[in-house]
């Protein structure tokens, strides 16, 4: 799995635009103390000071603090995960697994490594997911765009995981496997963070679940 991670891609991402030196400043300091400290433990004054910036720079950009947020968050989903999905992918290809068994401990392994690397800003993203159904298009949209890139490498290994169940949808499958790893990222880092985990018994039961209806 690559090393890279969302706030490293981030910063990549806000040095690519075309923005003034004190807005990139703003929200390249937000991100870090959203992902530190959560968005209601983070004051703007705090995003200025880390920024090297002032209060009035940032409301010259965002209204509140919630439109920053959005700023934030909006290029992580729609252009962000989208690019980290194109490391997953050659993941994948480099793996070649060749069972259903295989190819699901791989998925649920790596990209439960992706979330718990990244857990800060996926909390983040999760928290707005919940109040704009709308970013879950965008999310589903760009990863079928990506997906799209790769059409034989796709094809390969839906064959695999759905040789049981042709009837599915790739959706249908996302919704099969996103679903359990969510709730365990949820469980880990959301509700019962200082709880001990045994994860890797937890994931392969995970996988062996997910192994259960596709079988």
């Amino acid at each position: 799995m690559s090393d890279a991670t969302i706030l490293d891609g981030y910063q990549n991402l806000v040095a690519e635009k075309k923005l003034p030196q004190g807005q990139k400043k703003t929200l390249l300091a937000a991100i870090e103390l959203f992902s530190e400290q959560g968005f209601d433990g983070t004051s703007t004054a705090q995003i200025a000071e880390r920024a090297g910036v002032s209060q009035a720079t940032i409301f010259k950009y965002y209204k509140t603090k919630n439109d920053l947020l959005n700023a934030v968050i909006e290029p992580v989903i729609s252009e962000l995960l989208p690019r980290l999905q194109g490391d997953f992918i050659a993941d994948i290809e480099e793996n070649s697994a060749n069972s259903r068994a295989d190819l699901v401990n791989f998925i649920v392994f790596n990209r439960f490594a992706f979330l718990k690397q990244n857990r800060q800003v996926i909390r983040i993203v999760l928290q707005e997911l919940l109040t704009k159904p709308d970013f879950v298009g965008e999310i589903v949209r760009a990863f079928q765009a990506r997906l799209a890139e790769s059409p034989r490498l796709v094809e390969s290994n839906l064959g695999i995981l759905l040789e049981k169940h042709p009837e599915y949808q790739p959706m249908d499958l996302l919704r099969i496997i996103a679903g359990p790893l969510a709730a365990y990222f949820m469980q880990r880092f959301v509700f019962f963070p200082d709880r001990e985990f045994a994860e890797e018994r937890d994931l392969k039961l995970i996988a062996k679940q997910i192994l259960l209806i596709l079988n």
